[in-house]
């Protein structure tokens, strides 16, 4: 006969809390190398404008209204290459200022600097997406959401209240 039992809500909780510190890890990671290949040394390359538009978001953190796609080819002949942000696997928007989106319209190129180690890592040239600061910090919080995980884990044993265990008793 046991007397304690975890009771199905608590893994529920465990495994979300489980989950959110895996895809923090990921985030984090991908942030921390960006930083990294970035630092190892870079390069400039001119990229051509792929597509623009004026993204109308106004809400918190969007950022400038204009966006751009690009792609670029390496001096070595590797590429296209675009900009993916966090994602390194897949192109996406990159927002950039007023004056530089003009210019690259004007022109339908743009400055770009690439990772040498890793051209997947890119950004226009002047602007700076990843951070030391953002990645350990997520780092930090993916830890602490982790050990909320281990936590909940551990103390997630009830005393069993069931009716067969009354009437035993």
């Amino acid at each position: 006969m046991r007397l304690f039992r975890p009771k199905k809500r608590d893994w529920v909780l465990v495994a979300f809390f489980s989950l959110g510190s895996l895809l923090l890890f990921a985030i984090s990671g991908a942030e921390l190398y960006g930083r990294w290949a970035l630092d190892r040394g870079v390069a400039t390359v001119r990229a051509s404008v792929t597509a623009h538009e004026m993204n109308p978001c106004r809400g918190f953190d969007c950022g400038p209204p204009f966006r751009l796609k690009y792609s670029f080819s390496t001096p070595d002949g590797g590429g296209p290459y675009h900009f993916t942000g966090q994602n390194i696997v897949r192109d996406t928007w990159v927002r950039v200022p007023a004056q530089v989106w003009e210019g690259a319209l004007a022109q339908q190129s743009l400055l770009v600097r690439y990772a040498l180690t890793d051209p997947r890592i890119n950004e226009p040239l002047g602007e700076t997406r990843y951070s030391n600061v953002d990645g350990w910090g997520l780092m930090g919080f993916a830890l602490a959401t982790f050990g909320y995980a281990v936590l909940g884990s551990r103390a997630g044993v009830r005393p069993n209240n069931s009716l067969e265990r009354t009437r035993e008793g």
